[in-house]
């Protein structure tokens, strides 16, 4: 069973490690990173029901904005807006490029490392022994990749997000002050960073098992040849 158990942790990142892609694959394709409910400036209109009437939802992804704005008469929705081309464009009131760069490379980065080590567990739980080193050191860039998107991103949020998620153009008629909130695009990198410090663990027991059943084995050899000696 000693034996075994370093081959049975190995195998469970692999299945972390796939759970983890799947995460990460999905955090890039939605476009929930931000989600935020807007409110109708009306201009001096005291009508309760031109104000009920009016309303807007905006969702903001690492790639994609989508804005869905009804002035009273029908939602008009507007998606495939790029995000990167919008946060230069609107001198920074929709957040910072490089914060925004570096979520975008930490995911990436994150998500070929989760890559990598999915296939080296498989490999190392095939072999005899080895491979620990580059499960170990993927899993690790991996939530190294995670952490840093994590951060700039709530960088962004906090800085610039919660105080406004609107394009220039909406913001003399509508306010997205303090209706803003981390989306599930975002806690996707939550979700995905739990699960590699999980990993983490499982093969850090696996080489601690390792180890010790390879003293056991190198003491009962010895054991053994010692009691051949005698016997001679």
């Amino acid at each position: 069973m000693n034996q075994l158990l370093p081959k049975v942790l190995i195998f469970l990142t692999f299945f972390g490690s796939c759970i983890i892609i799947g995460l990460l694959l999905s955090s890039l394709v939605t476009t929930s990173w931000i989600q935020s409910h807007v409110t109708y400036l009306a201009n001096g209109s005291t009508s309760a029901s031109e104000k009920s009437s009016k309303y807007g939802h905006v969702q903001f992804g690492l790639f994609n904005y989508v804005k869905t704005l009804n002035h009273g008469y029908g939602e008009r929705n507007e998606k495939d807006i790029n995000v990167i081309e919008i946060v230069k464009a609107e001198d920074e009131q929709l957040g910072n490029y490089w914060l925004w760069l570096f979520t975008a490379l930490g995911t990436g980065f994150s998500l070929f490392a989760s890559s990598i080590a999915a296939v080296a567990s498989v490999v190392g739980t095939i072999k005899e022994q080895g491979g620990m080193a580059l499960i170990l050191a993927s899993n690790v860039v991996s939530g190294l990749g995670q952490f840093v998107a994590l951060i700039c991103w709530s960088i962004q949020f906090f800085m610039y997000l919660q105080h406004n998620v609107l394009l220039k153009v909406d913001q003399e008629k509508w306010s997205s002050k303090d209706h803003a909130t981390f989306g599930y695009s975002f806690y996707f990198i939550v979700f995905a960073f739990c699960i590699i410090i999980l990993n983490i663990i499982f093969l850090m027991s696996a080489r601690r098992a390792d180890i010790r059943f390879r003293k056991n084995l190198e003491g009962t050899s010895d054991e053994k040849e010692g009691n051949s000696i005698m016997l001679y």
